[in-house]
């Protein structure tokens, strides 16, 4: 907006001037040149406002340049946290199925272990309560010969006692 208005001014005492030119040719200052210490200031004015405006215009783009960096190495570093986030969780979700299975072989494991020593404790116990089943049996065998042949003994007694 500043610029403009030099601009404005510049044109208008331009037009001034030539105006006071051309109608009379006063001897001090010549046709067609604009020598005016106010145009040389409102020009030295104009470059002045203009190499500032560059200027601006330049930091202007230059913090723009420099915010879009930042957001995309902000956005990036957010992307790389969720990735590892991301990756994070796969491992440990992979290391938890991992614990489980070995849990669950580890469970089967046992139970098999402990079938096997089951088994191996029935059988013995077995051999025990067959072993003390003949036992019983020969001794119940041995007493009813024993009553059987104390009962013949005791009968052919009779029979040679009378």
């Amino acid at each position: 907006n500043h610029i403009a208005g030099l601009r404005d001014a510049i044109a208008k005492q331009q037009q001034s001037v030539t105006i006071v030119a051309e109608p009379s040719d006063s001897p001090m200052l010549p046709s067609g040149t604009v020598d005016s210490p106010t145009i040389a200031m409102l020009r030295r004015d104009l470059d002045t406002q203009v190499v500032e405006f560059e200027r601006k215009k330049r930091e202007i783009y230059r913090k723009q340049e420099a915010m879009e960096a930042f957001k995309a190495a902000q956005k990036s570093a957010v992307e790389n946290a969720r990735v590892a986030e991301l990756l994070r969780k796969k491992q440990m979700d992979e290391a938890q199925v991992v614990a489980e299975k070995v849990k669950l072989v580890q469970i089967y494991k046992a139970t098999h272990i402990q079938k096997i020593v089951r088994g191996i404790l029935a059988r013995r116990e077995y051999k025990v309560i067959r072993i003390k089943y003949t036992i019983a049996s020969t001794y119940i065998e041995a007493l009813a010969r024993g009553f059987l042949a104390r009962r013949r003994v005791f009968k052919v007694r009779t029979l040679l006692a009378i």
